[in-house]
């Protein structure tokens, strides 16, 4: 638990660095950040996939989350 606190106090990641963070693990399509593969990461809805991608995140719970799954789905591979 005291890691999702500490993930939710750093800033938030631009759309740019989260597209980076999913190229670099492979989940790609077209050479473009997947917006299916964060969609399921996220439970959200493609397009709210989209504008995570293109913006950023709007909230740290969010963020959270995301780095937790993003964790989980690596130590898969």
């Amino acid at each position: 638990m005291r890691k999702v606190k500490e993930l939710m106090k750093t800033s938030l990641l631009t759309g740019e660095d989260v597209s980076k963070l999913m190229i670099d693990e492979g989940m790609v399509y077209r050479d473009r950040a997947s917006t299916t593969m964060l969609s399921k990461l996220l439970y959200c809805t493609p397009r709210n996939a989209q504008k995570i991608i293109k913006y950023g995140f709007k909230d740290s719970g969010t963020q959270a989350l995301f780095y937790l799954q993003m964790e989980i789905a690596c130590s898969d591979k």
